[in-house]
């Protein structure tokens, strides 16, 4: 449990969490936008997805004080700030075309509703920071850089947060962030596992060549039908993923008129993750 997020624990905070307050936080061709406003029943399927029971009915922001207590006590307080702040959650920005403008400026809105809180924490000499997609808590202007896993220098524990973070995604209905963090779980595993036998891997975000040389690392090359079988099983699950990654990719091209566009939904996006983590597992066995 890090209790250092329990500087968060104030009700201006869970009110501004929910969409209540000061939210023009930022302004877009003359239109100010903020967090989005979440109601009563939105709060409760958010705690129920986490296992949190709140009594239905009372006030909104009873809601976040009781997830961000459980969140904290249980090391789920980044799943619970990625719900919040998942690009999924800000409809507003549904009438913006360009899906570079709509990313940019739900970048801006994060950014700036992280300056609002660390002004709602300032006097306790504390300050709230997203690095590298992780939320900590920090002296106030501190210099030094937070210690956090470097992409060409992870190992286990950064995909284990990766997994953690998934799931949070998977809750706030941000599916293009699983498939992001899908692909990025198994690219790290095949990365681990050729550095920790020295081996300097190939150019990160080519799945197909890392494998490549995890199979000649581990002499996975099939030498009678079991092997093949199980090749054809790792390969089955790569595909999986790797498929629904190439229909996502195009997806988010296709803003021309006539383009038929495909939305991942829920389940696929569980598919995803759930294929992403069991070859990974997989892969990360070492045992003979």
């Amino acid at each position: 449990m890090d209790s250092s997020f329990r500087v968060l624990q104030q009700k201006e905070i869970y009110e501004f969490l929910q969409g209540d307050g000061k939210q023009d936080l930022v302004t877009y061709n003359g239109q100010a936008y903020g967090l989005p406003y979440l109601k009563g029943s939105e709060l409760n399927r958010i705690c129920r997805f986490f296992g949190v029971t709140v009594p239905f009915g009372g006030s909104r922001w009873t809601y976040v004080e009781a997830l961000m207590q459980y969140a904290i006590d249980n090391d789920r307080i980044n799943e619970m700030l990625s719900c919040f702040f998942a690009l999924e959650n800000f409809k507003e920005l549904n009438s913006i075309p360009d899906m570079n403008e709509v990313k940019n400026l739900h970048c801006r809105i994060i950014s700036a509703a992280i300056q609002h809180i660390n002004k709602i924490i300032r006097l306790k000499q504390k300050e709230l920071r997203l690095v590298k997609g992780r939320y900590y808590i920090v002296d106030l202007n501190a210099d030094s850089d937070i210690d956090t896993p470097r992409v060409d220098a992870v190992g286990i524990d950064f995909i284990q947060d990766l997994i953690k973070q998934s799931k949070g995604d998977l809750i706030a209905g941000y599916y293009d962030g699983v498939v992001t963090k899908a692909r990025t779980i198994m690219e790290e595993s095949l990365i681990d596992i050729l550095r920790k036998a020295n081996i300097n891997p190939v150019e990160s975000g080519n799945i197909g060549e890392l494998q490549k040389q995890v199979k000649g690392l581990r002499n996975m090359s099939p030498c009678n039908a079991f092997d093949k079988r199980i090749n054809d099983l790792l390969n089955g699950l790569e595909k999986i993923v790797k498929s629904i990654v190439e229909m996502r990719n195009m997806n988010s091209d296709a803003h021309g008129v006539g383009n038929r566009r495909i939305n991942i939904r829920e389940k696929e996006a569980r598919l995803i993750r759930n294929s992403a983590i069991i070859y990974s597992e997989y892969m990360l066995d070492d045992s003979k």
